[in-house]
């Protein structure tokens, strides 16, 4: 043992220790903080899709409107390459109303407060609108990009600017106008948000969009 502790005689001890993170989701083993947080992420992520496919199919929400004339935008969700078509009925007028009275006060520096415990905050340039709702700490939950128009340059930028791994490819721009969901590194510590965000990007996209198909 000592041995072990001192070879070749030396006067200090030599110990290594290694830590070892546990994932509660999986049970799986990380040497590093970083790398558990991205695996649960993933994990949530894989969760949550495979629950939304399923809602989806039991409520034939993801079947095409046959009147093609009705206005829609297409909604992405970069982290898992999940695509659709979103349409003004879809959209929970209550929470479209909410958040059309806090609309100008997003883009103040601190945001406003959506909801108990939860900020958002949004910036505007030409062709984009960015909204991000975060929790009290301001970890980003969900980032919503809400693009008119895009020759590729935009979404090649979400694309290689993300340090998540996404799902989706810089060379495959959605047809405008879009609605390209990012979730965050607070998606994982507010699963119980889940039960309204999609609602949220949906309200935030025909807000910015076309705010007419609301009215």
């Amino acid at each position: 043992m000592f041995g072990m502790l001192y070879p070749h005689d030396e006067e200090h001890a030599l110990v290594r220790i290694h830590l070892r993170f546990e994932c509660p989701f999986t049970g799986k083993l990380f040497g590093s903080m970083d790398e558990l947080v991205r695996a649960a992420i993933s994990h949530l992520i894989r969760e949550y899709t495979a629950e939304e496919q399923h809602d989806a199919e039991r409520t034939g929400a993801d079947v095409l409107h046959e009147d093609e004339e009705i206005p829609y935008l297409t909604h992405i969700t970069l982290n898992t390459g999940q695509v659709r078509r979103i349409y003004p009925g879809e959209v929970d007028k209550q929470l479209y109303a909410a958040m059309k009275r806090v609309w100008k006060d997003s883009f103040k520096s601190e945001g406003v407060q959506l909801f108990e415990g939860y900020r958002f905050k949004s910036f505007q340039s030409r062709r984009v609108t960015v909204g991000t709702l975060c929790n009290g700490k301001g970890i980003p939950i969900l980032t919503t990009n809400c693009c008119q128009w895009d020759d590729g340059t935009y979404w090649r930028i979400l694309q290689n600017e993300s340090w998540i791994p996404l799902a989706t490819q810089s060379s495959e721009p959605p047809p405008t106008p879009y609605v390209a969901d990012q979730l965050g590194f607070g998606f994982m510590q507010h699963e119980d948000a889940t039960a309204w965000t999609e609602d949220f990007s949906r309200c935030f996209g025909w807000l910015v969009l076309d705010a007419e198909q609301m009215i």
